[in-house]
């Protein structure tokens, strides 16, 4: 894989994420579309940054979980 991640201030700020969360939501910020969706599978994500399906899945989703 060629190229670099960007992590958003916005993102890379937040003290509610894990470092496995921001590194997940730079993968997916550097391929939003358009519309900022970005759709890779999780073994797509779990081979991009060198780790385990099963790190993905929890990471993940505390990016959707709702801030407080």
């Amino acid at each position: 894989m060629k190229g670099f991640w960007a992590i958003p201030q916005q993102i890379a700020k937040r003290k509610d994420l894990s470092l496995k969360a921001k590194l997940i939501a730079g993968v997916l910020w550097s391929m939003k579309n358009s519309n900022s969706e970005a759709f890779p599978s999780r073994g797509y994500l779990a081979e991009a940054l060198g780790v385990s399906i099963a790190t993905i899945s929890p990471s993940a989703r505390s990016l959707r979980e709702p801030r407080l």
